[in-house]
């Protein structure tokens, strides 16, 4: 494809199914099609680095298959933890999500706090509602932030036990890289 998908290909990639009994169909230029769950669509581009639109972004994943050693070590070495050690892989995924929640609470209160703020009337220290909500946002900022040094350690030890396998991990990149340089090498 170049930078636009064909509006035909909408019911496919918005899965807008017909059902009828207990099949599946999908309308393609006006023609009921049956849809099987094993039907994948892989779409390709010779674009070097497309810039598609928000809208194609949202109806597709998008792979771009341009890797640099760096980046392809990463995803390797989270490949072969996951296989050699699930559960260390799982407990990884689990801290950054907390992590992240942690990290929006904090700023969900520190938004809160600002609009309290800014719609306040008179003094602040008449305002008893803003003083609780102070003293909770205090408690539970406290809270989180003893939570994100715990979750920042347990981040340390995870990592260093991820880094057994860093080895094999960069031999493999180093591997894919030296197999799609072989195409460059003279038959002759």
């Amino acid at each position: 494809i170049e930078q636009d998908i064909d509006p035909s290909l909408d019911g496919i990639l918005f899965k807008k199914f017909i059902i009828n009994g207990n099949r599946k169909y999908l309308n393609i230029n006006n023609k009921l099609i049956e849809y099987n769950t094993d039907f994948r669509l892989f779409i390709t581009t010779r674009l070097s680095n497309p810039h598609y639109s928000p809208e194609i972004f949202s109806k597709l994943l998008i792979v771009n298959f341009a890797v640099k050693p760096k980046g392809l070590q990463d995803q390797l070495l989270s490949i072969i933890v996951q296989s050699e050690e699930p559960k260390l892989e799982a407990d990884k995924s689990k801290l950054v999500m907390s992590v992240a929640e942690n990290k929006k609470k904090l700023l969900d209160l520190e938004n809160s706090i600002l609009n309290m703020l800014n719609s306040i009337q008179g003094s602040l220290l008449d305002d008893t509602s803003l003083i609780d909500t102070l003293q909770q946002s205090k408690l539970t900022s406290q809270t989180v932030e003893e939570s994100l040094k715990i979750s920042q350690e347990t981040e340390k030890n995870i990592d260093a036990a991820r880094e057994n396998y860093r080895p094999s991990a960069v031999r493999a990149s180093i591997l894919y890289f030296v197999l799609m340089d072989l195409s460059n090498v003279d038959p002759m």
